[in-house]
Order: C-alpha cells, then structure tokens, then sequence
C-alpha cells in the first residue's frame, strides 16, 4: 500500500532579510508627522500632553525629513530661513548683530521661558532643527546626529 505524504507549512515570506520588511526614510518622514499630528490631537491612544515631548518630536520629524531627502528638504529649509529672515531682522533694527547662532540661544532661553502648549512645542522643534543646522557650529550636532541615527536604523530594519 502506498500512502501519499502531504507537508503543509506556512508560505514563504521574503522581507530581503530585513526585521521589519522593507520601507524607507519616507515612510518614517511620514509615520512621525502623522504621530506629531494625531499625538497632539489627543483623540487616539497616543497623547502628548507635554510640550517638551512635542518638541523633541518636531524635531525628530526634520531629522528624518533631512535624512529622506527629495521633497521632505523644505522642512528644514524653511526653519533655516525662518531664522536667518528674524536673525537679519534684528541686526537691521539696530539692535546690533544678533547672528543665526545667537538667535539659537534666543530660542532655546524663550522656549525655557515661556508656558507653551504641545503643538506650541512641535512647532518650535519644527523650527529649531532647520535653524539650527543654518547656523552651523555646534547647533548642528542635534539635528545632524539625529539624522544620521535614523538612516543608519532604517538601513539596518527596512532599508
């Protein structure tokens, strides 16, 4: 008697070797601008009810529209000339040289200053990171380092 032999098993799933599949820069472009949007919303399960995380996110999302390139690059363009538009602004006013460099620490002494809201935060991230960048020196590390971690994270998961 013969038995025929039947082997059932899952179907092959290729994700090219990477732990989540395959996705890139865009994707998480995307993915923390949606979290930033909906977080500050409040309305699903995620909340960000602190400025501060608003901030560090807003600025994560120019990190990672930086590291994604194309169309993402007028993110943190804007932040740039945001800041060199305020920082001209204020040498032209008489008020002496400011610089994009002193308005960073402008910035970062307002924002520990005032009462801020979240999506008062996310902008403020939003707009530090391009304007911190433009100024060059050490104000770039942040945004630079962030960049370069989440690029490097993508091509190691999705990439």
């Amino acid at each position: 008697m013969v038995h025929n032999l039947h082997t059932i098993s899952a179907p092959q799933l290729s994700t090219g070797g990477k732990l989540l599949g395959t996705f890139g820069m865009g994707a998480i472009s995307i993915g923390i601008l949606i979290l930033l949007i909906g977080g500050i919303a409040g309305k699903g399960n995620i909340k960000i009810k602190s400025w501060k995380a608003a901030l560090f996110i807003g600025f994560l999302f120019v990190a990672a529209c930086t590291a994604t390139g194309q169309m993402w690059t007028i993110v943190p363009e804007v932040g740039a000339s945001t800041g060199q538009a305020l920082s001209d602004g204020f040498s032209n006013a008489g008020i002496g040289d400011v610089g994009l460099g002193g308005l960073c620490i402008i910035v970062v002494i307002l924002i520990n200053v005032m009462k801020m809201a979240p999506a008062g935060g996310a902008w403020a991230g939003i707009f530090m990171s391009g304007m911190f960048t433009a100024a060059g020196g050490i104000w770039t590390v942040p945004a630079t380092l962030l960049a370069s971690v989440l690029a490097s994270i993508v091509a190691k998961l999705g990439g």
